[in-house]
């Protein structure tokens, strides 16, 4: 078995994400990089498990935050010594952001209680939660009508959460079988249950999964390497710019996205850089 194969191995068979999970990883990354590989792609997420259980102010998240640099710069190293630094790039990104949360909100705790849930997990109307918001499905425009009346009439009664019309949810591009959504307000979290109480303390401190706007869910990118410009600032990045933007880096076509590639932030060859024109992310 190739070291390669076997840090594959130890990376899958890893219980749950946390930093052991995360050394593995990069140790996986550094033996690929022997082999030349024109992209690498990580997902270290220590730093979010600390994040999800105490919160952004949580006395394990700074830590963590540290153990994933130490990480991301043993990374580096790597490629120091695989002779990959001076034609490679590195991208480091955060894929979402995680709130403070306090309150757990079950919206199928009432639905079950106006008889759309019923027994061996029968429905006619459900929830289905993404943390700060939820997706709302029905079998019919009736049982939707009923679930959606009442629903509104907790949001107003709570003031935990608010109703998300279809057509908002489809301008942002969520999933097109729900029939409308739910988001939380500052500090609640959606959670699937559908027995208990309505509204309970969170299981977890941190919750993402939020709409697109919010202020304090914007995450970082960083860039640097062969193909990057040097000391820019980016007031405002979609996500949905992200592979675009990498994808004109590395020279591959994609089929139109509603993402943008930054050209921007790219040195231009000589023959310029070739990015189809997308639609501008939210």
């Amino acid at each position: 078995m190739t070291r390669l194969a076997a840090c594959l191995l130890l990376a899958l068979a890893a219980p749950s994400a946390g930093a052991a999970r995360d050394a593995l990883l990069v140790d996986l990354a550094c033996t690929a990089l022997s082999e030349s590989p024109r992209l690498v792609l990580l997902r270290l997420r220590g730093a979010e498990v600390a994040l999800a259980a105490e919160g952004p102010r949580g006395a394990s998240v700074e830590p963590a935050f540290a153990q994933l640099d130490r990480e991301l710069a043993r990374l580096v190293r790597c490629a120091e010594r695989a002779g990959r630094l001076s034609d490679g790039a590195f991208v480091v990104l955060g894929d979402r952001a995680l709130l403070t949360t306090h309150t757990a909100v079950r919206p199928n705790v009432w639905l079950r209680a106006a008889g759309l849930i019923g027994a061996q997990g029968r429905w006619t109307a459900l929830v289905r939660s993404n943390g700060g918001s939820a997706f709302v499905y029905a079998s019919d425009a009736r049982a939707a009508l009923q679930a959606r009346e009442g629903l509104e009439a907790e949001s107003r009664e709570t003031n935990a959460f608010r109703v998300v019309s279809a057509e908002e949810m489809i301008r942002l591009g969520a999933d097109p079988e729900a029939w409308f959504g739910l988001e939380a307000e500052a500090g609640f979290a959606f959670e699937d249950d559908r027995a208990g109480p309505p509204l309970a303390p969170a299981r977890e401190r941190g919750a993402g999964g939020h709409l697109a706007g919010r202020a304090e869910q914007r995450t970082a990118f960083v860039a640097f390497g062969r193909g990057v410009r040097r000391g820019l600032d980016v007031p405002r990045m979609s996500q949905l710019d992200v592979a675009p933007t990498l994808a004109a880096l590395l020279g591959v076509e994609l089929e139109p996205t509603a993402g943008r590639a930054l050209v921007g932030l790219l040195r231009v060859g000589p023959a310029g850089v070739r990015a189809r024109p997308g639609r501008p992310g939210g």
